[in-house]
């Protein structure tokens, strides 16, 4: 009967040790499985939003767009940009669309893009000035420095309630190469957010129930 015993308490063990080492293998896999498919979808919105924000600038008059922060007032050529800018942030699915005035701290609007879809409270007017972010200061400032468009993965995080999301911005110039403005497109991450949290979700669940009729058999 002793022998009986030490061999059950022996069976107990192992099956123990296979459950930890089952659980160990899953968070691994289902951990690497997140971050890679993260940082593979981070960079395919990251390229687009460049791509986007270098679409937006090839429409954008650079002799024209820094007077309407002078005068205060709009007009037809205005309201035809907001019209193309409109469509580029619809058939892109961006989040933000906007052209502003770039200084070293701060930044003013000058345009942003505002469809039926938003909430009126989140979408700048004309004249609104931001202050810069430490996120600012380490990507946009440099590149409005070098007066250049954004080339690295600029990823703000969840710190305004407005969940995740990729920037990129690029340069507009006028006549003389000075450069008078900067257009910037935001893409959520929130929808890539949700799938990996159900992709975890259901790794979980499907890896527990073979744990479970694993420990059954053994």
């Amino acid at each position: 009967m002793g022998a009986g015993i030490r061999i059950t308490r022996i069976g107990v063990k192992m099956t123990l040790l296979f459950v930890m080492f089952a659980l160990i293998l899953c968070l691994t896999v289902s951990l690497f499985s997140y971050f890679a498919s993260y940082d593979a979808y981070s960079d395919f919105y990251s390229q687009k939003a460049q791509e986007t924000a270098a679409l937006a600038a090839t429409f954008i008059d650079g002799d024209r767009i820094a007077q309407y922060l002078i005068t205060g007032e709009t007009d037809e050529y205005y309201e035809r940009l907001h019209a193309i800018l409109s469509d580029i942030k619809r058939e892109q699915n961006v989040m933000y669309l906007y052209v502003f005035a770039p200084e070293m701290d701060r930044f003013t609007y000058i345009l942003e893009v505002s469809l039926d879809s938003d909430d009126p409270e989140l979408i700048a007017h004309m004249g609104d000035v931001f202050e810069y972010t430490e996120l600012e200061y380490t990507y946009l400032a440099p590149d409005i420095a070098n007066k250049r468009a954004s080339t690295e993965k600029v990823i703000a995080y969840d710190t305004a309630g407005f969940g995740q999301a990729v920037e990129a911005w690029a340069p507009i110039f006028d006549s003389g190469g000075a450069l008078v403005a900067m257009v910037e497109a935001d893409m959520s991450l929130d929808l890539v957010m949700d799938m990996l949290g159900n992709y975890i979700f259901t790794v979980i669940i499907i890896s527990s129930a073979i744990i479970l009729v694993m420990v059954l058999l053994l």
